[in-house]
């Protein structure tokens, strides 16, 4: 008899043990479908995030280049980023791709670096920048000398 109360014990053990097993495993699995779902919503606000993304590069891709054109038709100056803190700008009016100005703008401070065309204006456009320390007289006065080169030479051909 009491042997078969151990075993009758140990039946009834395993049983609820096996009854506990099959009620976690249902938890389990429901708590995977849960993840599951959790995981694909959070695929689809990934992807979602992806095309915003995309369509905000787009837009502000567009909005850049309207902005350099703008830039160009109201300064006179082409302006690219060469290096972390360097600028070219090449003038509208400019005879050659190679007349450029270097800018770099380091700390708050602006400086202009030698380039052969800049080496070849006239001392007196160049003193904007020696004596006045103004980048933006020098490059408004080389803007307007290469107008007026240009416009002399247009006026000259047309005649």
């Amino acid at each position: 008899t009491k042997s078969l109360e151990r075993i009758a014990e140990n039946v009834r053990r395993r049983a609820e043990a096996e009854a506990s097993m099959l009620l976690r495993e249902r938890e389990m699995k429901t708590e995977l479908e849960m993840w599951k779902g959790e995981a694909e919503r959070m695929r689809g606000d990934v992807m979602e995030g992806a095309k915003r993304l995309n369509r905000l590069k787009e837009v502000f891709k567009v909005k850049v280049s309207e902005f350099r054109e703008a830039c160009y038709r109201m300064t006179g100056y082409k302006i690219e980023l060469v290096d972390g803190d360097k600028y070219r700008l090449r003038p509208m009016y400019a005879g050659s791709e190679k007349d450029e100005v270097l800018i770099q703008f380091h700390h708050g401070q602006l400086s202009v670096l030698a380039t052969e065309f800049v080496q070849r204006l006239d001392k007196s456009v160049s003193g904007l920048l020696t004596e006045f320390h103004s980048v933006p007289a020098f490059l408004a006065q080389i803007t307007l000398d290469l107008f007026n080169q240009t416009t002399m030479q247009t006026v000259t051909a047309a005649r």
